[in-house]
């Protein structure tokens, strides 16, 4: 599995804002371990740019670059704004939603 290293700072505050119990803070950190995370790089910036739809937040356009970038065919996510943006970028979704 492949996410942004901005999965690590959305999570971190996600946990923290909902208080979240110990065991689920070791939890995440052990699926982020088992993840290949890739730093945010100008290309992946560039591309995060062109992702569309053009109303598709920041963030969720930093994670389909991340996807189109490091090479992969398909992306997994809750996040409805993101799915359609990864599917208008011709990622097959997977799992989520």
């Amino acid at each position: 599995m492949v996410t942004s290293s901005v999965s690590e700072v959305e999570i971190g505050r996600a946990l923290g804002r909902r208080v979240a119990p110990r065991s689920v803070q070791r939890a995440a950190r052990e699926l982020l371990d088992h993840c290949e995370i890739v730093d945010l790089t100008p290309e992946i910036r560039n591309r995060a740019i062109d992702v569309r739809p053009a109303s598709v937040r920041s963030l969720d356009a930093i994670h389909v670059a991340t996807a189109l970038v490091a090479g992969l065919n398909s992306f997994a996510s809750f996040d409805a704004r993101q799915r359609i943006a990864a599917e208008e970028m011709g990622l097959k979704l997977v799992a989520g939603g």
